[in-house]
């Protein structure tokens, strides 16, 4: 079980994806230095609990290896202009949170999640409902023709849940039992 450490460093990584949906739906960009917080976050939060008698460093290789293969798949699809950069950078880093036991989860919600931004992205994109939309923002590229979504909301969606599915919150409520 995550230690309670742990667990308030997985609501600062939360914290984090939440700051890059801010930043991807305002201008379709993620900072990198946002997904480096996140990526540390994540070794701070394992190399205390482990210094706390935790035995968590045994499948630490599951997490890096989870990260490994999310960021070589979505690398690819960077490659092939399907998403952003910064999307494929996000996604790794919170995958390193959830490892190969939450991965599935993550991107199961962070699909449907996407899936709900697609269709309001049409909706936007067609209908034009807002009548002035913050230059250079999503909205506003959207109105103007572009075919965007900014997938950090659907990142961190898909994080959010996958992390109460791993564990990382059961700490919280063992204080009040």
């Amino acid at each position: 079980m995550p230690s309670i450490m742990l667990s308030l460093l997985s609501v600062l990584a939360l914290g984090m994806g939440i700051y890059a949906s801010i930043s991807d739906f305002k201008g379709l960009k993620i900072p990198n230095y946002i997904s480096i917080i996140i990526a540390i976050l994540f070794l701070l939060g394992f190399s205390i609990d482990y210094l706390l008698g935790g035995q968590v460093i045994t499948v630490l290789y599951k997490h890096v290896f989870a990260a490994t293969i999310v960021f070589i798949i979505t690398l690819g699809m960077f490659a092939g202009g399907i998403i952003g950069a910064g999307d494929s950078k996000l996604l790794s880093a919170f995958a390193l949170w959830t490892g190969l036991t939450g991965l599935m989860s993550l991107i199961f919600w962070m699909a449907c999640a996407g899936g709900l931004l697609g269709l309001a992205a049409l909706y936007i994109r067609n209908k034009k409902p807002v009548k002035h939309p913050e230059d250079g923002s999503w909205i506003a590229k959207l109105q103007e023709g572009e075919s965007a979504v900014p997938y950090g909301i659907a990142i961190t969606s898909g994080a959010f849940i996958a992390f109460i599915q791993v564990g990382y919150y059961r700490a919280f409520f063992n204080i009040f039992t």
